[in-house]
C-alpha cells in the first residue's frame, strides 16, 4: 500500500540532512533548524505509487530575495535525496531554496529525431484533383469532396497517398429516385493500390462516399468511361469491363508496352510512353498512329486543336514544352510544333487548356516553398502577378479557368484575370529595351506601367482548412479520440474509433446535443470528461466513442481535476473558482462527486480554498490538494465521511520561498515531483520541485507554450522524461535530476497536444493544421 510519511515521523531523514550540512562548509545552527523545519520530505522513499495513464509537469523562478540568499550562501552544497526510480540529483552550487536555473535550451540546435513518424491523420491537403462540379482533396489517411462552395461534402478513408482521382457520372445507379445521381470515382493511389468508390448526391443535397472495389494493379489506371477502364501495364495496355465488379472481366490486351499516362479526347486516347506518343480508338481498341518525339514527356492537356506535353529534366521538374497540333476531329496529329524554354525549371505544374496558362513553382529557388509562376503559352513568357509573391501556397490545382490553392489555413477558388493592355504594353518596353545599344532609365519609358500585376486574383470561395488537431487522446484496448477546431474556432469537432491499430482507421464522429468548445479533457476507466468553458458545464463521452452527454453536476468554472474508484463508485474531483460576489468568501474550492452512472451524481464533500487549488487522486486512501503555497494531504476516509462536516489535512507542507501565481499543475507518475505552470511578466515558466526534499526545485526557461500545451505534456521513461508540446515544436527533457533537467531531444513543428501509447514506446501529437502525427519514440 502507497502511503505519505508525515513530517513528524521523518527524524532520520532529519538526521541524513543535518550530517549533509555539517559536512558542506560547516553550516550555520540556525541554518541547520532551517534544514530541518522546511527540507523535510513530503513522502517516504519506499513507499511510491504506481503509474497513472495521465501525468503532470510544473515549473518556477526564484525571488530577488532568494537571489540575495544564493549569492550570501554560494559555498553551501545541500544534496537531494534520489528520488523514486530516478538517477541522483548531482548538487549544485547554490543553498538558497531555489536553486540553479535550467539553462538546457541553449542546446536545442543538436537535438533532433526523437520520433519516427508510421502514420498520419488529417492535416493540410497533398493533392488536388478538380472533377465536375467540385474538387477532391487528398488529406494524409482520407480523401474529400468538397462541392462549388467549397464545403466539405464526403470523405472516404485512403490506405495510402492519392497520385490519381477521376470520376465519371453514372445514370442513377442503385437508386429509383431520379434526383439522385452518383458518380464513380476511381482513386490510384501510391503501391499500385486501385480503389473504386461511389459518389452519390441525394435529393437533399447530402452527399456520401463508400468503396465498391478494392485490388492491386501493376500499372496505372484511367477511366474511359463508366463502365471501362484502361490499365497501362509494363507490357501492355489492358481494357477492362467495370459493369460487374464482381466479375471483371477483360475486353481486350494491346501490345503496347511501357505506357504511362493517358488522355481522352473524343474517341481517341492519347498515351505517352518511353519518349513516345501513340494514339488508341477507344470504339474498336485499336493502336491508330504513334510518333516519337524528343525524349520522355508528360500530356499536360488540351487546348482546342493543340495537345500540350511538357518535357521533364527530372521527374516531375519541367522547363521545356512542346505544342502538338491535331486535326479538326482530334483524331490525328498534323503537326509538330517547335520546343519552347521555359527559362525556369518548374515542378507541381497545373496546366489549364481553357486559358492556355500554366502554374508551377519555381524548382531553382533557394526557399524552400519557392515562388509560385504563371506562364503563358500565348506569350512565351512568365507574367508578373501576385502568385510570384506567394511562397505559402502548398499545393493547386487548375481547369476550366478555375485555380483551386490550398496554404496551410484556407482553400480558396480563384479566377485569373489578365489585365491585356499592361501585357502588350510590357511587350513593347522589352523589345525597346532589346533594341537599345544604352538602356534609358526605365523613368524615361515608363517604368510605372513595368511594376503593374499583368494579371490579377479574383477570389471566388474561401473556406478554412479541413482539420485543425488541438487535442488526441489514446486509451487502453486501441481507443482513439481526435479534437479538431471548427472552422471559426467557436467549437470542436470529434472523431473517435475503437481500433487505432487499424491501417485502415475510420474516424467517426460520436453523438452529441450541439457543438462545444472543450479546453480541458479528462481520460478515466469510465470514458472522456469534457469541460466546456463556454457554459462551464462538463460532458461525458463514453467508452466506445459513441455518444457526448452533459453531466448533472451544475456548471464549473474547472481549475484542475480526477478521477478515480472508490466504494461509492466513480468519484470525480473537480477544482474550480467559486461564483460568489461575497469578496471575503473563499475563491476556490475542490469538490467530490460520486457518480452511479453518467446521469447521476451526488456531491461527497466540498473544500473551500484561498489560493487556486490543483486536486491529484494520490491513492485509495489519499487525495493531494497542492497550491502555488501549500501541499496538503487529506484522507480518501475522512472526506467521505458525511457526519465529519470539517474534515482537517493529515498533512500539510509549505512551500517556502515560492512567488508565483501558478496557473496549472501535474503530478509525476511516482508522485515524487510536481510541476507548477506560471507566468512571470507575461512568459510561461515551469517549476520542477521534488517532493522528497521541496528545496530542490528549478525553473524552466525560454519555452514558448500555453496553460493548455503544458496539461497536454506527458511523461515517459517511468517518469524521468517528460514531453512537453510548445509552439516551437515537441521538447523532451531529461528530468531525473531535479536540479538540472536537460533537454535531449526535440520534434519541430507547432504541437498543441500529446498522447502515449505501445506501454509509452509510441506517441501521437496534434499539431494543428498539420494534423496528428503518430510513431515510436527514440529517446
Amino acid at each position: 500500500m502507497f502511503f505519505w510519511v508525515r513530517i513528524e515521523n521523518m527524524k532520520s531523514w532529519i538526521l541524513v540532512f543535518t550530517l549533509l550540512a555539517f559536512v558542506m562548509n560547516f553550516a550555520s545552527c540556525d541554518q541547520l533548524t532551517t534544514l530541518q523545519d522546511e527540507v523535510v520530505g513530503f513522502f517516504s522513499k519506499d513507499d511510491v505509487p504506481a503509474k497513472n495513464k495521465k501525468s503532470s509537469r510544473a515549473k518556477k523562478a526564484p525571488t530577488e530575495s532568494e537571489r540575495k540568499k544564493t549569492t550570501a550562501k554560494k559555498n553551501e552544497n545541500p544534496k537531494e535525496e534520489p528520488a523514486a526510480n530516478s538517477q541522483d540529483d548531482q548538487p549544485a552550487n547554490h543553498a538558497s531554496l531555489f536553486l540553479k536555473e535550467s539553462k538546457s535550451n541553449s542546446s536545442k540546435k543538436n537535438q533532433q529525431g526523437a520520433l519516427l513518424i508510421k502514420r498520419k491523420i488529417g492535416g493540410i491537403a497533398q493533392n488536388v484533383f478538380q472533377a465536375s462540379l467540385g474538387t477532391y482533396l487528398h488529406y494524409p489517411e482520407y480523401l474529400a469532396f468538397y462541392d462549388d462552395q467549397l464545403k466539405e461534402k464526403a470523405r472516404v478513408t485512403l490506405t495510402a497517398e492519392a497520385l490519381l482521382v477521376q470520376e465519371q457520372l453514372e445514370t442513377n445507379a442503385d437508386s429509383q429516385d431520379i434526383n439522385t445521381k452518383s458518380y464513380l470515382v476511381a482513386v490510384w493511389q501510391k503501391g499500385q493500390i486501385l480503389e473504386l468508390f461511389r459518389r452519390q448526391i441525394n435529393a437533399d443535397n447530402t452527399q456520401s462516399m463508400h468503396l465498391l472495389k478494392s485490388f492491386e494493379v501493376n500499372g496505372t489506371p484511367y477511366l474511359l468511361d463508366k463502365q471501362r477502364m484502361a490499365l497501362m501495364l509494363p507490357d501492355k495496355i489492358q481494357f477492362i469491363d467495370l459493369a460487374n465488379l464482381d466479375k471483371i472481366n477483360v475486353i481486350k490486351d494491346l501490345p503496347v508496352a511501357n505506357a504511362e499516362q493517358a488522355l481522352l479526347v473524343n474517341n481517341t486516347l492519347f498515351v505517352s510512353r518511353a519518349g513516345h506518343l501513340d494514339l488508341i480508338n477507344t470504339s474498336d481498341l485499336e493502336l491508330k498512329a504513334s510518333i516519337r518525339l524528343a525524349r520522355p514527356f508528360i500530356i499536360l492537356g488540351i487546348h482546342q486543336k493543340q495537345l500540350i506535353v511538357g518535357y521533364e529534366d527530372k521527374p516531375e521538374l519541367f522547363s521545356q514544352v512542346q505544342i502538338i497540333t491535331l486535326s479538326e476531329q482530334k483524331d490525328q496529329i498534323k503537326d509538330i510544333g517547335a520546343l519552347k524554354g521555359l527559362g525556369l525549371a518548374l515542378k507541381q505544374v497545373k496546366w489549364d487548356a481553357q486559358s492556355s496558362l500554366l502554374v508551377g513553382r519555381e524548382a531553382d529557388s533557394l526557399l524552400q516553398n519557392g515562388p509560385v509562376r504563371l506562364y503563358s503559352l500565348n506569350e512565351n513568357r512568365f507574367l508578373r502577378g501576385a502568385l510570384s509573391e506567394n511562397t505559402r501556397l502548398e499545393t493547386w490545382g487548375f481547369s476550366q479557368g478555375l485555380l483551386i490553392t490550398v496554404t496551410n489555413n484556407h482553400i480558396q477558388s480563384l479566377k485569373i484575370s489578365l489585365n491585356q493592355d499592361v501585357i502588350k504594353r510590357a511587350k513593347v518596353i522589352d523589345e525597346s529595351l532589346l533594341n537599345q545599344k544604352d538602356q534609358a532609365p526605365l523613368a524615361q519609358i515608363g517604368a510605372e506601367k513595368l511594376i503593374k500585376d499583368e494579371y490579377t486574383l479574383v477570389l471566388e470561395k474561401s473556406a478554412d482548412q479541413g482539420s485543425d488537431a488541438r487535442k488526441v487522446v489514446l486509451l487502453n484496448d486501441d481507443r482513439f479520440v481526435l479534437f479538431e477546431l471548427a472552422p471559426g474556432g467557436q467549437s470542436h469537432r470529434l472523431y473517435g474509433t475503437t481500433d487505432f491499430q487499424n491501417p485502415e482507421l475510420v474516424l467517426q464522429e460520436p453523438q452529441h446535443n450541439r457543438p462545444q468548445l472543450y479546453d480541458q479533457v479528462l481520460p478515466t476507466p469510465f470514458g472522456l470528461l469534457l469541460h466546456n468553458r463556454q457554459d462551464d458545464s462538463i460532458s461525458h463521452l463514453d467508452v466506445d466513442f459513441s455518444r457526448v452527454q452533459t453531466l448533472p453536476i451544475g456548471s464549473h468554472q474547472v481549475i484542475s481535476w480526477d478521477a478515480f474508484s472508490t466504494e461509492l463508485g466513480e468519484i470525480i474531483a473537480i477544482s474550480e473558482k467559486r461564483k460568489t460576489r461575497n469578496p471575503n468568501a473563499p475563491a476556490y474550492s475542490v469538490s467530490f462527486y460520486a457518480m452511479t452512472s453518467p446521469s447521476q451524481g451526488r456531491l461527497v464533500r466540498k473544500i473551500d480554498f484561498s489560493e487556486r487549488a490543483f486536486v491529484f487522486h494520490i491513492s485509495t486512501e489519499q487525495i493531494l490538494i497542492a497550491t502555488g503555497k501549500d501541499l496538503h494531504l487529506y484522507s480518501w476516509k475522512d472526506l467521505s465521511d458525511t457526519s465529519n462536516s470539517e474534515p482537517e489535512a493529515i498533512e500539510t507542507v509549505n512551500l517556502v520561498g515560492i512567488d508565483f501565481n501558478a496557473q496549472a499543475a501535474l503530478l509525476s507518475p511516482n508522485k515524487d515531483r510536481i510541476l507548477y505552470f506560471y507566468r512571470d511578466k507575461g512568459e510561461p515558466k515551469i517549476a520542477l520541485i521534488n517532493l522528497l526534499n521541496t528545496n530542490l526545485r528549478s525553473t524552466f526557461h525560454d519555452i514558448s507554450l500555453s496553460k493548455e500545451m503544458f496539461l497536454g505534456s506527458q511523461f515517459l521513461n517511468q517518469g524521468n522524461t517528460l514531453a512537453i508540446p510548445s509552439f516551437e515544436g515537441l521538447q523532451f527533457y531529461d528530468i531525473s535530476k531535479t536540479l538540472n533537467p536537460k533537454l535531449i531531444k526535440t520534434w519541430p513543428g507547432l504541437t498543441h497536444d500529446i498522447d502515449i501509447y505501445n506501454q509509452g514506446q509510441s506517441l501521437c501529437a496534434a499539431q494543428g493544421i498539420l494534423g496528428v502525427i503518430c510513431g515510436d519514440l527514440s529517446l
